[in-house]
């Protein structure tokens, strides 16, 4: 992830998924990679970083796609 997400929010973020992916469910104690804060709404599509557009993520998982590129093609 290249895009800086303050520790605090960091830790708010694993603290609501307890720990597991919010898109799997894999839980991290049972994951070989360490989980990390995705954006729901990618930056370059104007998401903030702010805990309503964040998700605990399995980064061994392919991410899924952009919840705003998803809306943009359900809409043509």
């Amino acid at each position: 992830m290249s895009d800086w997400i303050p520790l605090e929010l960091r830790n708010f973020v694993r603290q609501r998924a307890r720990g597991r992916c919010e898109y799997c469910q894999l839980h991290e104690d049972d994951a070989g990679l360490r989980h990390q804060p995705d954006h729901l709404v990618a930056v370059k599509y104007r998401g903030a970083t702010v805990e309503s557009n964040l998700a605990w993520y399995f980064a061994g998982k392919a991410r899924k796609s952009s919840l705003a590129a998803f809306l943009s093609d359900s809409q043509d």
